[in-house]
């Protein structure tokens, strides 16, 4: 079948910059999870980024996976093969064939273990051309040339030379294919256009360790040297070319140089490249830094304190459909006007929105549906200048796009910005190594970012303890705090950081985002309870140690006098998470190395609390919670209606649970009642 025919059969199918997403039929997708892009000999990839096979999604919409290809094999045409081109590896070994035809076709195959082809380029070690002819020149002393097509490279064998090039053209070179080079004589021959150019560039920004790099200049008016050769140039007149080649020269900018956090200077643009002084100019571009006999700097700052650090990139990991995007407009709400989020404290700051996956209409309507879970409209003039949205037109990999979202944030003086979603803003494969590390390097030119992104499979009960994003590793690698958000059977969400490179990683946090029945009515994102219904099948999801320190936490905060391992095994057992107390005191002791309790005595325990100068963790398991806003505020001592009849609330300060402790009048019991169940005595 067709591309086309596929894209028809998928449920809110939506056109972008060269694929195709959808709504997934094989699981139930709230947000357009599935993409689709045209392969070659008119084959259709797709990919459920929640983890659905391609089995499963073709069954789904009563297909099979062989109606993905157009042909069972290339397709027959009238275009003739010109010539074939063996990539091999640096042992002679073959990889892949790059085939030219007639129409200025060049598919890629490889060989398969039953001695046939396969036609495609997934899972090659891709080589530059010639490579074993390289190495033994670099060996040899011997000069390489580096040109761009595999036709130009037999050319300048003609001429006596050794040559190599890439598959791809212009656009192929990889960066890892510097390597290679080490202590080689480089002259660089390609073509003459704009792409052409560039491409030498990418060569030479490569080939750091390479003892020299030249340019040959061709005579104006000629595409290529096979062109030059085909008008008459020859062996003698390249020769004295090459005599007179020139090193090749970067021409950087004063205000071009940038030093990038690992202490290595990157280079946004260049005119001209010079191989040498790249990392040899007069300009002290790298400087050795003492680390002794200087002043204290300042301690990091956090955008949301202990989950989100300022001037670097976090991650937000969830699967498709849990509410991630909807919880990070509601973390712009609270950046943008300094309020707290899910009860931490939050950097104020301009927040700036950038969208790979919705309009800017759904955007709005998103919007205004957070503003009214929280009292006000877009029209409240603290809004002012404090949010600002963008819609890219083209991918992260596209190295404008960051440059450009760079300027806007310049221009609008934006602290904060979240991407939605990664894996969609990068347009190109996520599982590449080299792509996603030089996306994840370009976004150190931004302030704070928060990246939501999808995960590898699918979550099951809120089970995100060992869960991580979708695509290659330097993801995870790059970004120096990973939280991921997975949602609990009875529909409640649980937010765990499973990274962080400055501390120990933050307790959890049980929440839910509370939608109202009209579509377009308030969103709300509410604290929860682990033990709340909403929470159902979380609590298992907690490790053993975890639940030991809520115990602690909880049954301190009630009584406010030191706890025993006995007390909290029963605490446990009423939990239906029963274990012994001898393994409770083993826990009580290493949570004692974690300074997350104290010994005050014998089997006698307080959980260490966070010092009240400080935000709150995002962990929902933290005593001395301030009140939730937007539910009731309470005195102490105030009269007050309870579920259980009328009492007076003894404190303010709310429970481990966000309870308020109530002394009952008719029995004199104090009990603890959720903000909302309590309403104030009118006399």
């Amino acid at each position: 079948m067709r591309t086309k025919e596929i894209i028809e059969c998928l449920e809110g199918a939506q056109e972008k910059s060269g694929y195709w997403i959808a709504k997934c039929p094989s699981h139930d997708d709230k947000n357009p999870s599935l993409s689709i892009r045209e392969g070659e000999y008119g084959s259709t990839l797709i990919h459920c980024h929640a983890g659905c096979s391609t089995e499963d999604v073709m069954a789904a919409i009563g297909l099979q996976k062989s109606d993905l290809y157009l042909y069972p094999e290339p397709p027959r045409s009238k275009r003739e093969l010109v010539a074939t081109y063996e990539y091999q590896g640096a042992d002679g070994n073959l990889l892949y064939e790059v085939l030219r035809y007639s129409n200025k076709s060049f598919p890629i195959r490889q060989p398969d273990v039953a001695g046939g082809w396969k036609w495609t380029s997934k899972g090659i070690k891709k080589v530059p051309y010639r490579l074993p002819e390289v190495i033994l020149a670099i060996k040899e002393g011997r000069p390489v040339v580096v040109t761009e097509g595999e036709k130009d490279v037999h050319t300048l064998e003609s001429l006596g030379f050794v040559a190599t090039c890439c598959a791809g053209g212009s656009n192929g070179w990889r960066s890892e294919y510097g390597r290679y080079f080490e202590g080689a004589d480089i002259l660089l021959c390609g073509d003459t256009d704009e792409p052409g150019k560039q491409y030498l560039i990418n060569v030479a920004k490569s080939c750091t360790t390479a003892k020299s790099v030249k340019k040959v200049e061709l005579p104006p008016l000629v595409d290529d040297i096979s062109d030059w050769v085909e008008h008459g140039g020859n062996k003698v007149i390249f020769d004295s070319l090459v005599d007179s080649a020139p090193d090749f020269d970067i021409e950087f900018e004063e205000e071009e140089i940038e030093t990038s956090t690992t202490g290595t200077p990157s280079f946004s643009e260049a005119t001209d490249t010079n191989h040498d002084s790249r990392f040899y100019s007069d300009r002290d571009v790298m400087k050795a830094i003492p680390l002794w006999g200087y002043e204290d700097p300042p301690p990091l700052k956090w955008a949301v304190d202990g989950a989100i650090p300022e001037n670097y990139v976090t991650i937000l990991g969830a699967d498709g459909g849990t509410g991630k995007s909807f919880l990070a407009l509601d973390l712009m709400f609270s950046v943008a006007t300094g309020t707290p989020f899910l009860g931490s404290k939050v950097e104020q700051s301009i927040v700036l929105y950038v969208d790979f996956e919705l309009e800017i209409l759904e955007q709005k309507r998103r919007w205004a549906r957070i503003l009214k879970g929280k009292g006000i409209s877009q029209h409240d003039e603290t809004l002012q200048e404090k949010v600002f949205f963008v819609k890219p037109d083209a991918p992260l990999s596209h190295r404008s796009v960051v440059d450009r979202i760079s300027e806007i944030v310049k221009e609008n003086e934006v602290g904060f910005v979240i991407i939605d979603s990664l894996t969609i803003g990068l347009g190109a494969d996520a599982t590449s190594q080299d792509v996603v590390t030089r996306v994840m390097q370009s976004l150190e030119k931004l302030p704070t970012i928060l990246a939501i992104d999808h995960v590898t499979h699918a979550v099951r009960n809120a089970n995100i303890s060992n869960a991580s994003v979708y695509g290659s590793v330097m993801k995870r690698n790059g970004a120096r705090s990973l939280l991921m958000l997975g949602k609990a059977e009875g529909g409640g969400l649980v937010l765990r950081q499973n990274k962080t490179n400055f501390g120990k990683e933050r307790e959890i946090t049980c929440l839910e985002i509370v939608f109202d029945e009209d579509p377009m009515g308030p969103v709300l994102v509410e604290l929860r309870e682990i033990t709340d219904d909403v929470m159902l099948g979380a609590f298992a999801n907690l490790s053993t140690l975890e639940i030991t320190l809520l115990g602690a936490k909880e049954l301190y905060a009630e009584s406010q006098i030191p706890v025993s391992a006995e007390e909290i095994a029963t605490w446990r057992e009423d939990h239906e998470a029963r274990i012994g107390a001898r393994t409770i005191r083993n826990h009580l002791s290493d949570l004692k190395r974690r300074n997350l309790v104290s010994n005050v005595g014998t089997n006698s325990w307080i959980p260490v609390l966070e010092d009240s100068s400080r935000s709150r963790s995002l962990g929902a398991v933290n005593s001395e919670k301030s009140a939730t806003t937007g539910v009731p505020v309470f005195s102490e001592g105030q009269l007050v209606n309870t579920p259980d009849g009328e009492g007076y609330v003894v404190e303010t300060t709310l429970s481990v649970q966000q309870r308020l402790p109530v002394r009952l009048t008719a029995t004199d019991e104090v009990k603890y009642f959720k903000q909302t169940d309590l309403c104030q005595v009118a006399r």
